[in-house]
């Protein structure tokens, strides 16, 4: 029996025979009956060789990898084709008897190198073995494989590097890509959780006792001596607690029948509360090893392999093009420490268009730019500025972007368009710091070379195109909000994105995106809606989106990716007590990930995540 659920974008659990069926389809497999797998729908890499590239046939390249002072034994499955290639890391379990060499085969074929080496200390390796050594002995072979010289000579990709690992390597695999953001992906398969392996101690008794007889290979180190070690670690080594570093790259949780089924189960909810953006958990019932599923196990890594190289190839192409999306404040007027108030910039090339400035814009531009390695959202060079409402969580920003992005380096005026009322705020906003700009353009400033840097051009604006140069077309529509307020739609040469701001579901907004690649729209759960006090649910009620009327709009729209932002919600602890229902918790009024997820996820069909700030789509 196989079990898909969470198969990219929610938490859903495949029951009924008829929606497995289904599923499995998508998945390449089949439901369990008589004949074998491979006789019905297996991936052609997992049944049959590919043509051979006689110029760059695959091969067999056998090596050491030097780690601290030992060098490891390792041999890599060369693919077909002059590549480059993708590469697959496959650490071994622990010892390693199944060393999982039929899924490498499959994944070559299939076009990917695959590497495979063993840790310090196991299977005659130098060194004494401890986990802790693995961990930093598949660090380096990570690094021997971005090595220029070493990509060129195997064909490979260094920015195409995926981990999959099965029982110990899964923990390996996912330590590693948890710890490296550069790691493409990772599937776990059947994976042990150290940091939980003395936590209960009957499991860990029979833990004990399994160990003490499969560790012959191993050098250096005894059962009891690998369970005291973990449990050093155990708070660093729980892998549920690695869902944030992980949440932003595809994840392939591969389950089986297993003393490891409960954490596989509990990482996997931590990734949806985390809004993982590409999580696909599959269950089978099978043994620790696979032993009775293996053409099942190479299938569902095979397919889920071409998934991530297709979707991978889309995400190189829009990378090396021209435009992205940079969430830089997701938030709203809740003091919410990890989100600041709204603002996105759109990037075209190298530069920047920013959408509202809410408070913390400048600091969380400077941290794209640094985090992300986006420069064009520096504060010196944030030159044109849109805004959808002159509410003050869009708007508190506007100061700092001013004399903020002046300080950091801009020469020229500031152009910003928004309703009407801007003009207003701008000039009380200049008047209001009228010392300051005095002071820094005297003959004595220290911004008296670039007066110019501290001006701003407000252009209050109606209905329609708003702005357009050589790179980006920026068309305003009405939405409807507390008072005046507009979306936006950017259409560059390889994207089309549309922002709602605050808004009621409105039809401008489908019409603007109307298939657009990217529809950035506010939502407000029901579930705390409906612990609101009346005023607030009515306010709501006319200005603002819930998440039902969301679904209904994206349906409508079709976007490619809808990225929901901007949405309610408090954390433990800061809910103002006015708000707060009798003998309510601190946490009443907290919408987390996991309920927008299902509140949305329920209604629509289509790709979307949970925006978070620094995100980048």
């Amino acid at each position: 029996m196989i079990e898909s659920r969470a198969i990219e974008r929610g938490p859903k659990t495949v029951k009924s025979l008829l929606l497995l069926a289904i599923t499995l389809i998508v998945l390449g497999l089949a439901l369990p009956c008589s004949w074998p797998l491979a006789a019905q729908t297996a991936p052609t890499a997992v049944v049959a060789d590919p043509p051979v590239d006689k110029q760059s046939p695959p091969g067999l390249a056998m090596f050491a990898v030097p780690s601290h002072g030992v060098e490891l034994d390792a041999w890599l499955y060369v693919a077909s084709g002059a590549g480059p290639h993708g590469t697959v890391i496959l650490p071994h379990g622990l010892p390693g008897y199944e060393m999982s060499g039929d899924l490498a085969q499959s994944i070559r074929r299939a076009g990917w190198n695959v590497l495979l080496f063993h840790y310090r200390g196991i299977w005659g390796a130098g060194g004494t073995f401890s986990q802790s050594s693995a961990i930093e002995d598949t660090a380096e072979v990570v690094r021997f494989l971005r090595d220029p010289a070493n990509a060129a000579k195997y064909h490979a990709d260094p920015k195409r590097i995926v981990l999959i690992g099965h029982s110990f390597g899964g923990f390996i695999a996912g330590y590693e890509a948890s710890h490296d953001p550069d790691i493409r992906a990772v599937a776990m398969i059947a994976a042990v959780n150290l940091g939980k392996i003395n936590a209960d101690p009957k499991e860990r008794e029979a833990r004990l006792k399994r160990w003490e007889t499969q560790l012959h290979p191993v050098r250096g180190a005894t059962a009891k001596e690998l369970f005291a070690e973990a449990e050093r670690h155990a708070k660093d080594w729980d892998y549920v607690q690695w869902a944030e570093a992980l949440r932003t790259r595809p994840v392939l949780l591969l389950e089986a029948d297993d003393q490891n089924h409960a954490d596989m189960e509990a990482l996997s909810s931590a990734l949806r509360e985390k809004s993982a953006v590409a999580l696909e958990q599959v269950a089978v019932t099978t043994d620790h090893s696979f032993s009775d599923h293996r053409i099942a196990l190479q299938s569902i890594v095979i397919r889920w392999l071409e998934k991530l190289e297709t979707s991978g190839s889309e995400a190189r192409k829009e990378h090396s093009t021209r435009t992205k999306v940079v969430l830089l404040g997701t938030g709203t007027p809740v003091p919410d420490p990890d989100r600041s108030g709204p603002a996105t910039a759109i990037i075209v090339d190298d530069r920047a268009y920013l959408v509202d400035f809410g408070p913390g814009i400048v600091r969380r531009a400077e941290a794209a730019a640094l985090k992300r390695e986006i420069p064009a959202v520096e504060p010196g060079n944030l030159k044109v500025a849109f805004v959808t409402h002159l509410h003050s969580d869009h708007t508190a920003g506007y100061s700092d972007l001013i004399l903020g992005g002046w300080t950091s380096g801009r020469t020229v005026p500031l152009e910003v368009y928004g309703p009407t009322g801007l003009q207003s705020m701008t000039e009380h906003i200049l008047q209001a710091y009228r010392i300051d700009i005095e002071t820094r353009t005297n003959p004595e400033g220290n911004q008296r070379r670039f007066p110019d840097g501290s001006k701003v051009n407000a252009h209050e604006i109606k209905p329609g195109v708003v702005y357009k140069d050589e790179k980006i077309t920026v068309t305003a529509f009405l939405t409807k909000h507390a008072m005046e307020s507009y979306g936006y739609r950017f259409d560059t040469p390889d994207r089309s994105i549309v922002i709602s701001g605050d808004t009621n579901p409105v039809e401008e907004t489908i019409k603007a995106c109307n298939g657009c690649d990217v529809l950035i729209h506010e939502a407000q759960p029901l579930e705390l809606l409906a612990k609101m006090p009346e005023s607030v649910q009515s306010f709501d009620a006319k200005y603002h989106t819930t998440t039902a009327q969301l679904a209904e709009l994206a349906t409508r729209a079709r976007p490619k990716l809808l990225v929901i932002y901007h949405t309610v919600s408090f954390p433990p602890g800061i809910a103002p007590p006015r708000l707060l229902q009798p003998k309510a918790g601190a946490d009443a009024l907290y919408a987390s990930p996991e309920m927008l997820q299902k509140e949305i996820g329920s209604r629509y069909l289509g790709q979307f995540v949970i925006g978070r700030d620094l995100d980048v789509y």
